[in-house]
């Protein structure tokens, strides 16, 4: 009987131990999670404004493309054929066209 009794002790001091255990290994978890959580919004709030700053660059850079004129425009050129009738045409855009029947 003293054995039984003894375990049935044992059994219930293991049991509270683990149960200590527990709701101690609980409340680290979520004291972590709070600095886990404070960290990954600040990282997201960090990406958001370096995101938003790029984004903004190359809408920049986009609309310089727009307003500037390419320094170094190549010229288009066709081989040359032999025709009998010459036209020469010249666009708004100022290129001339030489058209040849």
């Amino acid at each position: 009987m003293n054995n039984k009794e003894e375990l049935k002790k044992q059994l219930i001091v293991l049991s509270l131990i683990l149960v200590l255990v527990i709701v101690i290994a609980i409340i680290l978890n979520t004291r972590n999670n709070d600095e886990t959580t404070e960290n990954i919004n600040t990282t997201n709030n960090n990406n958001i404004v370096q995101n938003e700053e790029t984004e903004e660059q190359q809408i920049l850079d986009n609309l310089k493309g727009l307003l500037e004129e390419p320094d170094d425009e190549e010229e288009y050129i066709q081989d040359e054929t032999q025709g009998t009738e010459e036209n020469i045409i010249t666009t708004n855009s100022g290129e001339t066209v030489i058209i040849r029947e």
